[in-house]
């Protein structure tokens, strides 16, 4: 692939600070961690598998991984096989206000959450987790 069509397909020049740089660092240096990855997930979106148990991820952070194709507005198979990873390890994407869960019992049980809560894709999590010191 030539610089000019992934910057056609990810919108973006590659910067240092994006993930799929990070993830090739970690594949030519600590293969064995590489190896291990089973999805890859930005902070926030780690925060919303604890507390729902659902994979998600909004389209504005996603586009920072460099593997997003930002005109289909889906990960992009090419970019991410340039990365020696595959589409199951992303999480889905979504726009920002979609739905992307409801906590699950255990963890309200837990943390005295309601039950009914639900969560959009580019929600504050920080702040609930906050609320109840997690954080």
């Amino acid at each position: 692939m030539t610089d000019k069509s992934v910057m056609d397909i990810a919108g973006n020049i590659a910067m240092p600070g994006f993930t799929a740089p990070k993830v090739l660092w970690i594949k030519r240096n600590e293969n064995e961690n590489f190896n291990k990855i089973y999805k890859v997930l930005l902070p926030k979106d780690y925060l919303r598998f604890y507390l729902t148990g659902e994979f998600f991820s909004d389209l504005s952070d996603a586009s920072g991984t460099y593997w997003l194709d930002v005109g289909k507005r889906d990960w992009s198979t090419k970019l991410l096989e340039a990365s020696s990873m595959n589409i199951s390890q992303m999480p889905n994407v979504c726009e920002g206000t979609d739905q992307t869960g409801i906590i699950k019992k255990d963890i309200a049980d837990k943390y005295g959450f309601n039950m009914n809560a639900r969560f959009t894709v580019a929600q504050e999590i920080t702040q609930l987790l906050r609320r109840v010191r997690i954080i």
